[in-house]
């Protein structure tokens, strides 16, 4: 029973328990489908704003998509 008082056994049943207290307690996130990409409103305005002061000009259509 001498290696009770191990500071290593303290230590590594610390951690099991805060690991084990994260799994039973912790929210779980869901899942984010890979193949999705949200480009927001305020994105869409910036790469606008961006390429106009680049270029001195609007998009045109098809740069406009390829900038999304």
């Amino acid at each position: 029973m001498k290696w009770l008082r191990e500071p290593l056994v303290h230590f590594m049943f610390i951690g099991a328990s805060i690991y084990l207290l994260y799994g039973v307690f912790a929210e779980s996130i869901p899942e984010a489908d890979d193949k999705t990409i949200v480009v927001t409103a305020g994105e869409v305005e910036w790469m606008q704003t961006t390429w106009q002061k680049r270029w001195n000009r609007p998009p045109t259509g098809k740069e406009f998509d390829g900038l999304i």
